[in-house]
């Protein structure tokens, strides 16, 4: 495990990490407008992969508005380096030389 675990904390059974730098919660609720309750580990700095915006460091939980078509929370750990293909293709044959920004 990369962090200790929290049993005050019961929404840490919702989320997982996927590798080491991204932390992913799923949205389990269907109605709108919804506030995912996602608790960040405070040792680390983690930023939403949405916005890019820093979430704040805390004991508690950090709610995430969700809206539109976001369909999961995913954050990335402070320093993390995510290679993304950002160019829109019609096809994966187009998208072999595209250069990973």
């Amino acid at each position: 495990l990369e962090y200790d675990v929290d049993p005050s904390k019961p929404y840490i059974e919702k989320e997982f990490l996927f590798g080491n730098d991204l932390l992913v919660a799923p949205i389990l609720e269907s109605s709108e407008p919804y506030n995912l309750k996602v608790y960040l580990p405070p040792q680390d700095i983690w930023y939403s992969f949405w916005d890019y915006k820093k979430a704040p460091q805390s004991h508690d939980y950090y709610e995430l508005p969700i809206q539109g078509k976001t369909f999961f929370g995913l954050f990335l750990r402070g320093g993390t380096i995510l290679p993304l293909q950002t160019r829109k293709r019609k096809s994966l044959s187009f998208m072999m030389d595209d250069p990973f920004t």
